[in-house]
């Protein structure tokens, strides 16, 4: 029997074996946080003792105590019988003779030690245990070593510990205890630390999310475990660029190991919560550094919301991010969003003056797929401009339920006077947005230009970091959700107007039909250009060469998956870029063609009235100029948080490889930003970033492996579930019903694509079936006779660049991507928004190859 573990045997042994504690510490131990020497002693030696003929029936007789009788007289008495009988039983004679060499193995053979309880179960995502297992502190000498492990052991068969599992229903046989044995903390010519304490990455008395929370006490941390003392507290708020200075009272923290201790934390935040589970971190300082002693999951952190919808569930969709942040993203590319999205996301709102609840949780992962929180952001819309649920998932796009709101007009009322005025304010901006936005996303696209052009390898660690932190300051600032919002709000009224003088179902066909061919649509353009380029010059030979190269100036910053930091950009696979085009068939749409479509449209324009023929012209004109900069904004959005982040990212992987923190240089796509951040300013020296890495990337590969999760997620108190009957089609035999995006209608074979590179299917035609599409799709959408995308909304990339082309286009259908198969005759409906299946009039030619292009 081994019984007894390093701290890297802990790890590999897994929590079943040695308990939560012991596994959370060899984690921290593994990715190179500071802990105390020690070793764990495994549940065999638990299970040995209570397995002893006197111990084993008293402890089954505990199945027949129920909650209620926790505290009866005689339920007491059988406890405190088990109690007494672990605490004087023998242990394993092999035990004790291991222990000494374990001890002195780990240098704690003279230490004083703590002696803690690592129970199975404790200090996990569902339950945390907190206080309710004994840990000894002060421990002297291997006898007394041997009794505090009785204890602890014991301590599994208190009043406390049986009440806590009757009160979550946990068998008493899942619950069996390890036992941590570690080195105490002391500060010099002391017996106990200059400060102990605990540190949250969120609060945890409001749930805020963008806050770090440091209580301390002087000495040991068990005057403030058992609520002897009370600690004193200080606050640290975390930003886009790290996180500010402590506010509040330090206690005996120094203020200097505060900073460090902070990092700690948003570390272990990232390293172990992935960025959504915040953290409840023990810690001790010796008065020169911080000693991290256990973290596990905050169990019960108070849900962060609007006050009129906490009652409600959380709507967790990942419509529209399946179309810019698609898949599963790396550690470096996700870690920046949780903080980032949750700023950007109410952009608007605060324009407008609504200021949201800081600190909610608006975006997050399951399954390493990114979700954000709708029940927020309908809220908002609602509350802020009166916008109900419905028209706020219309134009977001995807399939997700709604909030309830309060019955009535929105816009009645004083609460609607404020909301008159906030779209005021709103409609101002977009009215001068056209004026000043150009402007500014141009000049962002200079800087990001020139910063590539920047030689990055003479700077210092810290000069780099601090050129980095710039990027995040007022100048580079973007304002994408204004530049995102002009279109929908022009169009809008479009529509609106349109209502008045047309049948419903000729509605989408006009509005799309007149923002066809109209040009200047950045996203649309670099597919014009690269198609001429082959029709010009062929795919090889210089000429051809030449003309890739002024493609890449140009379009360079951007690529597949683009936004995730982690992928190449254009610029950087130019081969890639090239062996696409080599794939391209005869363009099926031109600007010819497509001026053709806005030529129908207008036609039909010129049989309203003269006066809502020229307003609905003027808007439909205004929106389109509205969607040019939201393309132009996304080119910017690109270029800077993803295009030059990478770039620094780059130079310290580089920088870091050669120093042998990590192994190669693309491994530091596997830490997230704040292990990055410590590494450049020296809080880290890079013990065990190695080891990060592969863990990291052993989960990546899972995440990518597996099935994604539901679109739609729902959470409520007790748990998540996938949104009931929304998650299939809404079919009526072989017709499916979506969004209409883009007018037309288009015949042919379904080619189901999983990514850009097997545009080679669509040589000969066909229809362009996808779960989602980037500006990397852009030139296929140029080949494909039709386009049907399971996600995205009339705002989406895919359905502005669709009614660009003239190309007919049939947008968030749910599920379609696995409803239709390869080569299904399917007709789509870009006037009606419906995709119908028609019998196959071929054979399956095309399998072969897609399967052959995927291994």
């Amino acid at each position: 029997m081994i019984a007894i573990l390093d701290f890297s045997e802990a790890v590999a042994a897994g929590p079943t074996r040695v308990g939560g504690k012991a596994w959370n510490l060899g984690r921290l131990a593994r990715w190179g946080f500071p802990v105390p020497r020690g070793i764990v002693v495994d549940v065999s030696v638990y299970d040995a003792v209570t397995s002893n003929e006197r111990i084993s029936p008293l402890i089954a007789q505990v199945a027949e105590i129920q909650a209620c009788n926790v505290t009866d007289l005689q339920a007491q008495a059988l406890l405190e019988k088990i109690l007494s009988a672990i605490e004087s039983a023998s242990l394993p004679t092999e035990f004790a003779t291991q222990l000494d060499a374990a001890l002195m193995r780990a240098g704690i053979d003279r230490e004083v030690v703590a002696v803690r309880s690592s129970a199975t179960g404790e200090d996990g995502e569902k339950h945390a245990f907190a206080g309710i297992h004994e840990s000894y502190l002060n421990v002297i000498g291997r006898d007394a070593i041997l009794g505090a492990v009785r204890k602890c052991f014991a301590s599994l068969w208190t009043a406390q510990a049986l009440a806590y599992r009757r009160r979550f229903a946990i068998p008493d046989a899942e619950v069996r205890c390890g036992v941590v044995i570690c080195e105490m903390v002391m500060a010099k010519n002391s017996n106990e630390p200059l400060a102990a304490g605990v540190v949250f990455t969120a609060d945890p008395s409001n749930g805020r999310r963008d806050r770090i929370v440091i209580e301390s006490v002087p000495g040991l941390g068990d005057k403030l475990v058992n609520g002897r003392e009370t600690p004193a507290r200080a606050t640290v708020e975390v930003m886009i660029d790290g996180f500010g200075p402590p506010q509040g009272d330090l206690g005996a923290l120094p203020a200097s190991l505060a900073t460090k201790l902070a990092m700690l934390a948003l570390r272990i935040h990232w390293d172990f919560g992935e960025g959504d589970a915040p953290q409840d971190i023990e810690w001790a300082c010796d008065g020169e550094r911080i000693v991290i002693l256990q973290t596990r999951p905050i169990t019960a952190l108070p849900r962060r919301t609007f006050p009129q919808i906490v009652d409600q569930p959380t709507i967790w969709t990942n419509a529209n991010f399946k179309e810019v942040l698609s898949g599963v993203l790396s550690p470096m590319g996700w870690s920046p969003s949780p903080v980032w999205l949750a700023y950007k996301l109410f952009d608007l709102y605060r324009l407008c003056g609504y200021a949201p609840p800081d600190g909610m949780q608006i975006v997050r992962r399951f399954e390493g797929r990114p979700y954000f929180n709708a029940s927020a952001l309908q809220f908002a819309s609602w509350d802020g401009w009166g916008i109900s649920p419905a028209d706020f998932n219309a134009s977001f796009g995807g399939f997700q339920a709604q909030i309830r709101t309060p019955p009535g007009n929105p816009m009645r009322g004083p609460a609607g006077l404020r909301r008159f005025l906030a779209g005021t304010k709103l409609m101002r901006a977009i009215w001068s947005a056209p004026e000043l936005l150009p402007e500014k996303i141009n000049r962002i696209l200079e800087r990001a230009r020139a910063m590539h052009q920047r030689d990055l390898t003479c700077l210092s660690d810290a000069e780099l970091l601090k050129l980095w932190f710039s990027v995040a300051g007022p100048d580079w600032e973007l304002p994408f959700m204004l530049a995102n919002s002009i279109g929908g709000v022009w169009l809008g009224m479009a529509r609106s107007l349109a209502t008045k003088y047309l049948p419903p179902e000729k509605i989408e066909p006009l509005l799309g039909g007149l923002m066809s061919g109209q040009g200047g649509v950045t996203s649309a353009d670099h597919a014009y250009e690269l198609h001429e380029i082959v029709a010009r010059h062929g795919t090889f030979g210089p000429p051809f060469d030449a003309a890739i190269d002024q493609w890449l100036d140009k379009y360079g910053h951007r690529g597949f998956d683009e936004l995730d930091v982690a992928n190449p950009r254009w610029g950087e696979t130019p081969e890639a870029v090239k062996e696409i085009t080599r794939s391209f068939g005869a363009p099926a749409h031109s600007p010819l063609s497509a001026k053709r479509v806005r030529d129908g449209a207008q036609a039909e324009l010129r049989a309203l009235p003269l006066l809502p023929r020229l307003a609905i012209s003027w808007l439909v004109a205004k929106a389109e100029e509205g969607y040019r900069l939201r393309e132009l904004a996304k080119s910017a959005l690109v270029a800077v948080p993803a295009g030059v982040m990478r770039r620094f990212v780059l130079e310290f992987g580089s920088r870091f490889a050669a120093r042998g923190v990590i192994e190669r240089r693309d491994d530091i796509f596997m830490l997230a930003m704040v292990d990055l951040w410590a590494l450049a300013a020296g809080d880290w020296a890079g013990e065990g970033a190695r080891e990060l890495v592969h863990d990291r990337r052993k989960q990546w590969e899972l995440w990518r492996a597996s099935d994604p999760p539901p679109d739609v997620i729902i959470e409520t108190a007790s748990g998540v579930a996938a949104m009931a009957d929304l998650e299939r089609a809404q079919a009526n035999g072989e017709v499916l019903q979506g969004l209409a995006a883009s007018p037309g209608v288009a015949r042919g074979g379904a080619r189901k694509l999983y990514n850009p590179t097997e545009s080679g299917r669509l040589r000969e035609g066909g229809i362009l079936v996808a779960r989602t599409t980037d500006p990397g799709w852009t030139p296929l959408f140029l080949v494909a006779q039709g386009i049907v995308v399971e996600t995205g909304g009339y705002l989406s990339h895919g359905a502005i660049v669709a009614r660009e082309f003239g190309v007919p286009a049939v947008v968030n259908i749910p599920s379609v991507f696995d409803l239709i198969e390869d080569d299904d005759e399917i007709v789509v409906d870009g006037n009606r928004g419906v995709v119908t299946r028609e019998p196959k009039r071929s054979p399956p030619a095309m399998t072969a190859q897609r399967e052959g292009m995927m291994n």
